[in-house]
């Protein structure tokens, strides 16, 4: 027989994008409606699936103290859960992990601790729940939801990754041992674009993937699948997948399906991870316009075109939340200033004929964005915003050794990671240097 669990992260629940249309049934913005049918359709799917228990990697809200509707959906969701009493009598256990957006202030309680339910056989772990599960409560929690199967959860909160060397999993001898946490993995290649500014930086050491684990699954990267070099066909045992997210913030976050992962643990101990995708409302970027040497009526003509060219309508996104709008975007580059000062005239057409007749686009926006003249460095060798950056690896090693952010952020990265990390990010930004006057697209993936 095989033994089914579904873990999902990065929920999000009550993200709200600017611009976006109202929700005629309830007055909220339509990407927290879409937020919470994408939650309850991977919850549906999940249960479909037959898995025996739930996994949630963290950032189940957006926010560390969620509106009374997020945390109402959270447990309306959790109940299908509850109510999906099997043959066996026995609903499917619960198991949540907190992430970064979960956690607010030092005296506040997680986010995802609204599920923290025992008594309906959800536990979350996150500190101050009084959990007597070890060994460092709250922050490395092992949990054996099923006691009489050796399937062994180990979990390490947003907490635990920040506690430093206190944390140390390591797996159970005899059982099938599954890792989770919420963080950057240094081992990543995309790790770069996974640095943000809610809540500190928190890293998933490579050391610790190569440990013995059966399976590795993270969350805080939105896109939903392995990590490049530690998935099929790199390695069978101990490949290291991300759960992905239920939407995607915007045009931050790579271009992939939303969804959630089907982890079966077979008969001989093996362990096999599928993705399974679930609904997202269709988004989609414009040709971007250049529009150096371009008349304001040019770069009208191509908008208008552009926006011309579909409805912009999705049927099945009209079924799930009444609103059937895509998600729009058009960029327009190497604006003058004069430029920039006859486009504003355009811009609220334009959102009109995104939008038709209460059709069309449901979000649409214009990022104009500046015509930019190379700037040489001063005669002091300082550093201006304005100064354009050629050989980004370089540029990396001058602020390694520096006092900004950056180099903060390596001197806290545990010192046995810190010369991979930097290896890492030095290869990668070599690819991504260009010489000067060059374009080049910028970072994608926000977690």
């Amino acid at each position: 027989m095989t033994y089914h669990v579904g873990y999902r992260g990065c929920q999000h629940l009550g993200y709200a994008a600017r611009n976006m249309r109202m929700h005629n049934d309830t007055g909220w913005n339509l990407r927290v409606v879409d937020g919470h049918v994408a939650h309850e359709l991977t919850m549906r799917d999940m249960l479909a699936a037959g898995v025996s228990g739930v996994f949630d990697g963290g950032d189940i809200a957006h926010w560390s103290q969620p509106e009374n509707r997020d945390i109402n959906h959270m447990r309306v969701v959790d109940d299908l859960r509850v109510e999906a009493v099997g043959p066996d009598g026995w609903a499917p256990w619960y198991r949540g992990n907190t992430g970064n957006h979960d956690v607010g202030a030092v005296s506040a309680i997680s986010a995802a601790s609204a599920l923290h339910r025992p008594a309906l056989e959800a536990q979350v772990v996150y500190p101050g729940n009084q959990s007597t599960a070890g060994p460092l409560p709250g922050l490395y929690e092992v949990h054996q939801p099923d006691p009489t199967i050796p399937l062994y959860l180990h979990v390490v909160s947003h907490n635990g990754l920040l506690a430093g060397q206190g944390v140390n999993p390591e797996p159970i001898p005899g059982g099938v041992n599954l890792l989770s946490a919420h963080g950057i993995f240094t081992g990543d290649p995309r790790q770069r674009d996974m640095l943000e500014s809610h809540g500190e930086q928190r890293v998933v050491p490579t050391s610790w993937v190569d440990r013995g684990w059966d399976a590795v699954l993270l969350s805080d990267l939105h896109t939903l699948g392995p990590v490049p070099g530690y998935g099929p066909p790199d390695r069978d045992r101990g490949q290291v997948w991300y759960t992905g997210s239920a939407v995607r913030r915007g045009f931050s976050d790579a271009v992939g399906p939303r969804g959630w992962l089907l982890v079966t643990l077979h008969d001989d101990g093996t362990v096999a991870i599928t993705a399974r995708p679930v609904w997202q409302r269709p988004q989609h970027e414009l040709p971007v316009i250049n529009a150096v040497g371009l008349t304001t009526a040019e770069v009208d003509e191509q908008v208008t075109a552009h926006l011309g060219a579909s409805s912009w309508w999705d049927p099945v996104s009209a079924e799930l939340t009444g609103d059937g709008g895509y998600i729009l975007r058009q960029r327009i580059t190497g604006v003058s200033p004069s430029l920039r000062r006859s486009l504003n005239g355009s811009t609220g057409r334009w959102a009109d004929l995104a939008k038709g007749s209460g059709l069309g686009a449901a979000w649409w926006d214009v990022p104009i964005e500046s015509a930019v003249t190379a700037t040489s460095a001063s005669s002091t060798g300082q550093r201006t915003v304005t100064n354009r950056i050629s050989d980004f690896s370089s540029d990396l090693a001058d602020r390694v050794g520096g006092t900004g952010k950056v180099a903060a952020l390596v001197a806290g990265i545990a010192p046995q990671d810190r010369d991979d990390v930097i290896s890492a990010a030095r290869a990668y930004l070599s690819d991504a240097s260009q010489p000067a006057g060059d374009s080049a697209d910028t970072a994608a993936v926000a977690a």
